[in-house]
């Protein structure tokens, strides 16, 4: 089992392995570039030990699922495209974007960006509803945005009116 601190997943080294709580992560190329990049790895207990104690977190990595809230206050005309954008404050791997039942009905998602690179395997619209609140299996894994790079969803309005839109999405950060 992953050793938690709250809601915070630990994520660290036993022996000269990498692991997230006890799941191996040499899989998850996200945790392995930060280490990489130069993340203060944690002190290795002994090999084969479980990371249980407080003294033994430090220099551990957590992970955190996070919201990111998308610009608020955001109107398009109607046929209109806007955008909807954040830059995130720290490493983030998006996962989810959700856009409020009571305007997804409005509006196609044209794109998701992060950086300038797509997310989404082709072009074209596809309704907003199927990132409401109330839909399911609307997850994605979204490749991890660098601190302050944008991370961005391109909306159409298919009213025939000027209408609001906000979002936000969900995310993996580590810190």
């Amino acid at each position: 089992m992953a050793d938690y601190i709250g809601d915070e997943e630990l994520v660290g080294y036993i022996g000269d392995e990498e692991l997230v709580g006890a799941d191996y992560i040499g899989e998850d190329p996200d945790i392995a570039r930060l280490l990489a990049m130069g993340a203060a790895p944690a002190k290795a207990p002994p090999v084969g030990a479980r990371i249980r104690s407080v003294q033994a977190r430090q220099g551990l990595w957590k992970r955190h699922y996070l919201p990111l809230n998308l610009t608020s206050g955001t109107t398009v005309a109607a046929g209109a495209t806007g955008t909807l954008q954040n830059n995130p404050q720290r490493l983030f791997k998006p996962s989810r974007l959700v856009i409020p039942s009571d305007v997804a009905g409005l509006f196609s998602v044209l794109n998701l960006f992060v950086g300038v690179k797509p997310q989404l395997v082709a072009t074209g619209g596809m309704p907003a509803r199927l990132f409401s609140e109330a839909s399911f299996d609307s997850g994605f894994e979204g490749d991890t945005a660098q601190i302050s790079q944008a991370v961005s969803v391109q909306v159409q309005n298919n009213s025939l009116g000027t209408a609001p839109i906000q979002g936000a999405m969900r995310g993996l950060t580590v810190m």
